[in-house]
């Protein structure tokens, strides 16, 4: 099945991160729709590609050459859900 890259964890934040190395707009993955229906308390996905870069309400598209310029902690975000409400 689907299965995503890596996700990201703190303090009951899960940031879904997928890698999707290609030019052009990219479509967010079936795997990353799948975590977010699953987990709700889920923050939009990352998704990182070639060269398309964009924000969506279903997901933030990066190229690669910028992932070092963003700060990826979670503690920047309102809590959503609550601790332990659901484990991958």
């Amino acid at each position: 099945g689907a299965e995503l890259d890596f996700v990201l964890a703190q303090d009951g934040l899960w940031l879904p991160i997928e890698v999707k190395y290609q030019k052009g707009r990219q479509p967010v993955p079936v795997s990353a729709r799948h975590f977010q229906e699953r987990y709700t308390q889920a923050l939009p996905p990352l998704i990182i590609t070639q060269e398309d870069i964009h924000v969506s309400s279903t997901g933030v598209f990066l190229p690669a050459p910028l992932l070092p310029l963003v700060d990826l902690s979670l503690d920047q975000y309102p809590q959503r859900g609550s601790k332990g409400s659901s484990s991958i």
